[in-house]
């Protein structure tokens, strides 16, 4: 909540810095360059509004106020406030910062340019996409930005092929597992590029197969579940035959197809292969690394999904006792394994012991995180449904009256996991007036 409220007092007092944000909440959260922020009256005015982002630590620039770089939930909670505010505001932000980037790239014979400021094309396009549905509904005045830069944008692969590697992997994970997952692009986007970068992504060197290994995540969030188990075993192969099985990049490859097999319901492929790779990262990286406890919980995880919730426990009750002595306390890894933890024992009706783990990992999180952040609405999301479980009805019912609230604010009021929330707190109400 504490952004919200700076980002309103922001825009009450100091309407250029407002706009200076929300400008940089349209592209990409660093890199900025400075011909996307709105002209100014003067260098002065400029000047002053960056010294208020910068107060609130909002906004860091480089040494000559050339390029700039957002805090990540500022960025997050200005671009929601944005596209749950007035249409025509946005729409008006996003073609001028697509007008700005395009005149910078439009001639561009070597696509350095293009290298340079993919991830924000990319990003402002995601947000076209999301105003070009609304439009739809009568107000289709847009240009149709996707059309004019889809060409430049696979052409800009080719070049990259021949450019540094921090530049590559930045632009692939920008395309690859940012845009498409979180910014609602259309299924047809993001199969194309697929096909396309699968055409380009051929060699076998390590740049190439991280950006194969991004490729498989975005089929996982297109749901395109056979492509990317099809994507992920070639690279798994390739990193063997390079690297040996016990690379840490092999293992990595490994991890991601466990996921995958768990995701298709192959539970014995996805059980052996994560026993293989629990057995080497057990060997090469020892007993309390990362890793290999990553390993461990995911072994958790398989068996709490398929039923054996006693199994799941006592693994899981083993990762804890090993993570909490490797780690702090809030460590985000720590706080994900005691999640995961309170929700089998909620499985197993162990609703006391749950509550208690829920309740350390809900403090945890906010005070890591902030209570806004996805893993934290995850876990007060469980420790509400243990509350009912318990029949502490007042409880549960304030904890959603929060969770509604800031999954309105954050997600937006249709969202389904606000939608959810909604539900689950009218069913509660239902269930006292019944009871009286």
């Amino acid at each position: 909540m504490a952004y919200l409220i700076t980002l309103k007092k922001i825009i009450n007092d100091h309407s250029a810095a407002a706009a200076f944000l929300f400008y940089m909440s349209c592209v990409a959260k660093k890199g900025i360059p400075k011909f996307i922020i709105p002209e100014l009256e003067d260098e002065a005015e400029f000047l002053r509004s960056l010294h208020v982002l910068q107060s609130y630590s909002l906004v860091t620039a480089d040494s000559m106020n050339e390029t700039f770089k957002t805090q990540h939930l500022a960025h997050q909670f200005s671009r929601v406030w944005l596209i749950k505010g007035d249409f025509e505001l946005i729409k008006d932000y996003v073609e001028i910062i697509l007008k700005k980037l395009w005149e910078q790239v439009e001639e561009d014979p070597d696509q350095t340019a293009w290298m340079e400021y993919l991830p924000h094309i990319l990003e402002a396009l995601s947000i076209s996409y999301v105003l070009r549905g609304r439009a739809r509904h009568g107000r289709n005045s847009l240009i149709d930005w996707p059309a004019m830069f889809q060409k430049k944008v696979v052409l800009a692969y080719h070049a990259a092929k021949v450019g540094s590697v921090s530049l590559l992997e930045e632009a692939k994970r920008a395309e690859v597992y940012l845009d498409i997952g979180k910014y609602g692009i259309e299924h047809y986007w993001g199969k194309y590029i697929i096909g396309r970068l699968q055409e380009l992504l051929v060699e076998d060197d390590e740049v190439t197969l991280s950006a194969r290994s991004g490729l498989a995540l975005t089929c996982c969030h297109l749901q395109l579940w056979q492509k990317a188990e099809e994507i992920q075993r070639k690279v798994l192969d390739s990193r063997r035959r390079i690297w040996g099985p016990e690379d840490p990049t092999t293992l990595a490859s490994m991890a991601d197809l466990v996921s995958i097999y768990a995701k298709r319901g192959y539970w014995n492929k996805s059980e052996e292969l994560n026993e293989q790779c629990l057995t080497i990262r057990k060997r090469v990286l020892g007993e309390k690394h990362p890793d290999t406890l990553s390993s461990m919980a995911y072994k958790a995880l398989i068996y709490r999904d398929q039923g054996m919730l006693k199994e799941a426990d006592r693994m899981e009750t083993n990762v804890f006792t090993l993570s909490s002595r490797a780690f702090e306390f809030f460590d985000p890894a720590t706080l994900t394994i005691l999640t995961n933890r309170g929700r089998t024992l909620l499985l197993l009706g162990q609703w006391e012991n749950a509550e208690g783990l829920l309740c350390q990992s809900v403090c945890g999180r906010k005070r890591t995180l902030g209570t806004e952040y996805p893993e934290t609405l995850t876990s007060m999301t469980l420790l509400a449904f243990t509350y009912k479980k318990m029949a502490h009805w007042q409880d549960a019912m304030k904890l959603l009256k929060t969770l509604v609230k800031i999954n309105g604010e954050v997600l937006g009021a249709k969202h389904p996991v606000t939608l959810y929330c909604k539900q689950f707190f009218k069913d509660l109400v239902m269930r006292l007036a019944v009871w009286g």
